[in-house]
């Protein structure tokens, strides 16, 4: 491609004309490409779900404990009463679900594939890489 305009759900985003762009918020995106005979396409929207990180030291908030996960064992501390907690894939899919019946939960995760996972609890989303 020889020029690029991103799309939100809102609309063209003023200035996004990169062949990469980071979006500030969760959403729907899209990209507009031309190619050296300016002929041009729009690709499908895809999900985009902006993950941030929260002070260690905050009160209150879950924690991935012995990170990176060793033997396939994931170990999530968190201050809810028996909450869902779910992994989601990078496509937005959930892999695993389990509700945890106390504050440090562990779960299996060795039969997960290596790749970027979203640990989704109470209202956190925490990151998570297995690297197998």
């Amino acid at each position: 491609a020889t020029a690029y305009q991103w799309y939100s759900e809102k609309g063209e985003i003023s200035g996004a004309r990169n062949q990469w762009y980071r979006p500030d918020t969760s959403g729907f995106y899209r990209v507009r490409i031309w190619n050296i005979e300016e002929c041009t396409n729009m690709s499908d929207p895809f999900s985009y779900i902006r993950v941030t990180t929260v002070p260690e030291e905050h009160e209150g908030i879950s924690r991935i404990l012995q990170h990176p996960i060793i033997a396939g064992e994931l170990r999530i501390e968190h201050p809810y009463r028996k909450p869902v907690i779910a992994i989601v894939n990078i496509l937005g899919m959930t892999v695993l679900s389990e509700v945890a019946d106390s504050p440090i939960h562990v779960m299996s995760v060795h039969q997960l594939p290596s790749g970027f996972y979203s640990i989704l609890i109470g209202n956190e989303i925490l990151p998570l890489i297995i690297a197998n």
